[in-house]
């Protein structure tokens, strides 16, 4: 088959996230089993087509995310009139295939979900103060219509969303964990037969499996973004709890600085005044390069990633390929990776208590933080390798291609 994955993110050029990674990684894996790929993507600063191993990658010079689904479109052309492709995959984030698809309805699309910006504003609103939420509802009320905004269970403007429209479009969905398919069948309101579950792909480097599994640092490792959605908050007053009884251990927050959850301030602000007393016990690191991260985990004893909610999360694969002891979210995906508590420990993301139990648990017990990442570590080989993932994937392809 021939294959197209539509983009925005891709590395290395537009390699902001998990979609990139998911992208690079499933494309490399369908090449594999000799299906003919090409990737349509981004980059703020060239316009080339390039051979990356077995891949044909088509880059558009292009910064604006809003105007990529439409750039892509010519370049696409092109590629289809010397050869037609038989399956589209996109993202249903950015829905960055919407145009190529008005233009070639007859073309299988795929559509993957990761984290439709619908989810991320119900998370990013999560720690609105209840008052703000009230004014909010009682305005409407003063304006004539009901609006329940932040309780409400449905998007009562999903028919103008993008990312909901190219959802409906797709002759079938993928998810990467059963937590993501049951949002998309709640909320959206999609047949649970649409939709398969298949996990991400991913193939650790030698990197991370070489980290040794015994470590005695001290040190707690939180890699991802300072916000609120990836659970900064709880995690900060648990910290608090932990320095009081544990003064000798650290944290080390390798993450983009964004905003929190008070107007007109930045995480790494709230966070250094919520630990006023224990600012040694914290250590900042805005940016790494991707290849600098084995060196970092080989530096920790914990990984914490305590998110009010992801898909599936390629932070936490990457620290269960190096071996460490992991406190991750029981909510969505990441419980998924983690087998439900059995190679790593799960908190509900909200609960300072839980936090606060489980990193002392795992300070206090040096043999269980050997334990779960040697479980870990054979988890993620064995169950989310590219070839196992990659024939998951194939048979659903086959079954819904029209070639």
């Amino acid at each position: 088959m021939r294959i197209a994955y539509i983009s925005y993110e891709f590395p290395p050029d537009t390699a902001k996230g998990g979609i990139g990674t998911y992208t690079w990684q499933m494309a490399l894996a369908m090449a594999k089993l000799n299906h003919v790929i090409e990737v349509f993507t981004a980059s703020h600063r060239r316009e080339i087509s390039e051979q990356i191993q077995d891949i044909l990658v088509h880059r558009v010079n292009i910064d604006n995310q809003d105007m990529f689904s439409k750039s892509i479109v010519k370049l696409f052309a092109k590629q289809h009139e010397l050869n037609n492709f038989d399956i589209l995959e996109c993202a249903e984030n950015g829905a960055d295939a919407w145009f190529i698809k008005q233009a070639y309805p007859q073309i299988t699309l795929v559509v993957r979900l990761h984290a439709p910006a619908v989810l991320i504003t119900k998370m990013q609103n999560f720690y609105i103060p209840l008052s703000t939420k009230i004014r909010f509802v009682a305005g409407a009320l003063l304006r004539g219509h009901i609006d329940l905004g932040f309780w409400a269970k449905h998007d009562k403007n999903q028919n103008k969303d993008p990312e909901y429209q190219i959802v409906r479009e797709a002759k079938f969905i993928t998810a990467p964990s059963e937590a993501m398919k049951k949002w998309a069948t709640d909320f959206w309101k999609i047949p649970a037969k649409n939709i398969f579950v298949v996990p991400n792909p991913y193939e650790p480097s030698s990197d991370f499996l070489d980290i040794p599994l015994q470590t005695e640092t001290k040190i707690i490792t939180f890699l991802g973004r300072l916000n609120v959605i990836k659970g900064c908050v709880a995690l900060t007053f648990a910290l608090k709890k932990v320095f009081k009884k544990h003064s000798n251990w650290k944290i080390r927050f390798i993450a983009k600085n964004e905003a929190a959850p008070v107007e007109n301030m930045d995480m790494k602000t709230w966070i250094l005044q919520q630990l006023t007393d224990f600012q040694n016990n914290v250590e900042f690191i805005e940016w790494i390069e991707y290849h600098k991260i084995p060196h970092y985990f080989s530096q920790s004893d914990i990984c914490i990633f305590p998110s009010l909610f992801e898909s599936f999360s390629y932070v936490c694969a990457e620290a269960m390929s190096a071996g460490r002891a992991i406190i991750g979210s029981s909510n969505g995906g990441m419980a998924e990776l983690l087998n439900f508590g059995e190679t790593g420990i799960l908190v509900k993301p909200q609960s300072v208590n839980q936090i606060y139990k489980a990193l002392c648990k795992l300070i206090e017990n040096k043999e269980l933080r050997l334990q779960l990442g040697h479980k870990a570590r054979e988890r993620i080989i064995a169950k989310f390798n590219a070839e196992t993932i990659s024939k998951q994937m194939n048979k659903i392809y086959k079954q819904f291609s029209n070639s």
